[in-house]
């Protein structure tokens, strides 16, 4: 193997280098309920992403930066481009409220009981929407594990129930919320990347449930009834209060977030994306890789 072959193998690989470690940012986005609209924090300040919604709870992004958002109160789901515009995605729901993603599909959950209250749908990217399962009372949060299993907490319960579906839709108990009191009630929950998972509940705050099901209290839990759940890069988890958010790091720690309002936002969804650096550096390389690829002429 010739001296040019080799530096191209080593130039490919420290390109693939930067991709494994290039460096990310998370971006957080609020759903802003009172507002009908889209928030994100930049540097700690709200700032507008999106409007024209209808109630929006639950958001997703798919794996092109798209952003979904459930319309609790027009029985729809937007799809919203990364430079915040706006386009109708599926409807023909009652009352889709939270969102999770899996092998290229979308799913809904309908825990509103003035909704109909009983509904799971799944939506394809095309926005074509099917039942996917009736047979909990009223789920809430969604979200999937690696083995396409989707958990649910049902929010008719207290405490909360919280189920789990099969990739062929078997539906079987799970797990039961214990809080610290009888009557906790879960909202959203989100897996934190090793196999558990957080569920935010309306009396005890945070409870961290197990792959095998056990349950445990956030010890303090924020000081406020909280709403939606999603993690960053780092492990650090993050839910609403009256008027602030919340981010909570793996060693247990709370830091409040103030974002003003008095339970306007609802949920909260943090995205990862590269930092600009990073992207130039990744762009760079692979410009020299295709410049040592020409052939130099012959004399």
């Amino acid at each position: 193997m010739g001296s040019e072959w080799i530096a191209r193998i080593v130039l490919a690989l420290g390109i693939a280098g930067q991709l494994a470690t290039a460096a990310c940012a998370d971006v957080i986005y609020l759903s802003d309920y009172t507002n009908n609209a889209i928030v994100k924090l930049v540097n700690g300040v709200v700032t507008p992403f999106a409007t024209g919604l209808s109630g929006p709870l639950g958001m997703m992004f798919d794996t092109q930066g798209n952003l979904y958002c459930a319309n609790s109160t027009a029985n729809s789901i937007s799809k919203i481009t990364p430079d915040g515009v706006v386009h109708s995605f599926a409807s023909g729901m009652n009352s889709p409220e939270y969102l999770a993603f899996n092998a290229g599909n979308l799913y809904a959950s309908n825990g509103n009981a003035a909704g109909g209250g009983t509904a799971i749908y799944k939506i394809t990217l095309t926005g074509i929407v099917s039942m996917f399962s009736t047979a909990i009372p009223r789920p809430n949060g969604l979200a999937f594990d690696n083995s396409g299993n989707l958990y649910a907490v049902d929010y008719s319960s207290a405490p909360s129930n919280v189920y789990k579906i099969s990739p062929g839709g078997v539906v079987s108990g799970f797990t039961t919320l214990h809080g610290t009191n009888a009557h906790a009630r879960g909202f959203d929950l989100a897996f934190d990347g090793t196999g558990t998972f957080d569920v935010v509940d309306d009396v005890a705050g945070i409870e961290k449930i197990t792959a095998a099901g056990a349950v445990s209290n956030l010890t303090p839990p924020p000081p406020d009834q909280c709403f939606g759940m999603s993690f960053d890069s780092s492990g650090s988890a993050y839910t609403l209060g009256r008027s602030n958010l919340y981010q909570i790091a793996t060693n247990g720690a709370i830091t409040p977030i103030p974002i003003g309002g008095n339970y306007q936002y609802q949920s909260v969804v943090v995205q990862t994306v590269p930092e600009p650096a990073a992207i130039f550096g990744i762009v760079a390389g692979i410009a020299l890789l295709a410049r040592r690829r020409q052939r130099t002429p012959r004399a």
